[in-house]
C-alpha cells in the first residue's frame, strides 16, 4: 500500500518527503530514496516468532517475562510452521502475545536487538542516511 501511494507520487509520499519503512519482508521500489525495510528477509510477526522459537528453554530471556510466559506458552494455539506459512495466522500470533512483551513490546524487541546487533547497527545507518535526505 505505502509502495503504491509512493509510486503514483501521492502528496506526503514522494520521494524525499517522508521517509517510509516497510516490514523485512518487503522491497523499496527503485527510485525511491526515502524507503527502506526493516531487519530481516520476513514479516516482523515471524521474524519474532522464529526467535522465540529457536531460544532454549534455559535462556535468560525466559526469566525476564511474567510467570508462565515460556515457549510452550508462546506457540500453544499456533504452532511455528503456521506462523511461517500463514500471513493472518502470524498476525493473530503476534497480536495475542504482544500484551506479554511490555509497553511498546519492548521485551522481545530488546532481546531481538540484542541478538541482531550487526542488522540493527546497518538499519540504523541507513535510516540516517535516508532521514538526511527528507526534506522537513
Amino acid at each position: 500500500m505505502l509502495k503504491q501511494l509512493c509510486k503514483k507520487q501521492v502528496p506526503g509520499f514522494r520521494s524525499g518527503e517522508s521517509l517510509i519503512i516497510l516490514d523485512g519482508d518487503q522491497t523499496a521500489p527503485s527510485g525511491n530514496k526515502n524507503i527502506l525495510a526493516l531487519p530481516g528477509s520476513v514479516s516482523p510477526e515471524r521474524e519474532l516468532a522464529t526467535m522465540l522459537n529457536d531460544l532454549s528453554d534455559t535462556d535468560s530471556f525466559w526469566d525476564t517475562m511474567p510467570d508462565g510466559y515460556t515457549k510452550q506458552f508462546v506457540f500453544q494455539n499456533h504452532s511455528i510452521s503456521d506462523i511461517r506459512n500463514d500471513r493472518d495466522k502470524a498476525k493473530n500470533w503476534f497480536n495475542g502475545q504482544k500484551g506479554y512483551w511490555g509497553r511498546g513490546c519492548s521485551c522481545i524487541l530488546r532481546k531481538w536487538k540484542f541478538d541482531n546487533t550487526k542488522s540493527v547497527d546497518a538499519f540504523l545507518t541507513s535510516f540516517d542516511r535516508v532521514l538526511g535526505g527528507v526534506n522537513p
